[in-house]
């Protein structure tokens, strides 16, 4: 039984490091991102509608997020 605690702890700190590894991401994008829906829809209260559904997008597509790969892309 201790093994497979290990393997479910092992696999928490992977997802952990993994979720990690996208809010870094994500935080180091924003402001491009922002200034891309910016020029893009001149209206603020449009554009922060725009971010925060892409966000919720982004994170609905976690799950094929993969460490090490181009961001931004």
């Amino acid at each position: 039984m201790w093994h497979l605690e290990s393997m479910n702890q092992d696999s928490t700190n992977t997802d952990c490091a993994k979720a990690d590894d996208f809010v870094e991401l994500l935080a180091q994008h924003d402001q491009s991102l922002t200034r891309y829906v910016m020029s893009l829809v001149p209206s603020m209260a449009d554009s922060q509608d725009i971010l925060q559904e892409t966000k919720v997008a982004l994170w609905r597509s976690f799950g094929s997020f993969e460490s090490g790969t181009d961001f931004a892309a």
